[in-house]
């Protein structure tokens, strides 16, 4: 059917006009069909290294290879090598559901640094407020940034 045809459609046109259109979605259909399935899905690897497991969980590997001594993340060991199923890291994230309404627990010092941020410094005025004093004198590590070499790791992860 012409463009001229299509603007004077009449009722005695119409049976014409429906089965053009379905020619031309079943022709639409399968090019689509065929676009989808010529598309190849790169899939992630499975098996996953400890610093394939830290980008994920946006955490620092020395973290990951506590979380494996403490037996808390499903992992492999071939020799010396740490290797994890992605699947079985999706589905322990999956299981780690914390239920509405359980308490936050209260984090413990891990040494007498802690009480150097929160005591009031001795130098400091009467006057002065201790966590001014203390904000301006000693600064705290940022966790973005690994210790042993100083770089700024994930910065994706927050």
């Amino acid at each position: 059917m012409t463009e001229n045809e299509n603007l004077h459609l009449s009722f005695d046109n119409l049976p014409r006009s429906v089965a053009e259109l379905h020619e031309k979605i079943d022709r639409l259909t399968g090019m689509f069909e065929q676009f989808i399935s010529s598309t190849t899905v790169t899939s992630l690897p499975e098996i996953m290294t400890v610093e394939d497991v830290s980008a994920m969980l946006c955490k620092f590997v020395s973290t990951i290879y506590a979380m494996t001594s403490e037996h808390r993340i499903p992992y492999r060991k071939q020799g010396n090598k740490l290797y994890f199923l992605r699947s079985e890291i999706q589905s322990w994230l999956m299981d780690a559901v914390v239920p509405k309404g359980t308490p936050k627990r209260k984090r413990k010092p891990q040494n007498d640094d802690f009480f150097k941020y929160s005591e009031r410094q001795p130098d400091s005025k009467p006057d002065e407020n201790p966590s001014e004093s203390n904000a301006t004198s000693t600064q705290i590590p940022s966790e973005n940034v690994d210790e042993d070499s100083g770089k700024v790791t994930a910065s994706e992860c927050k």
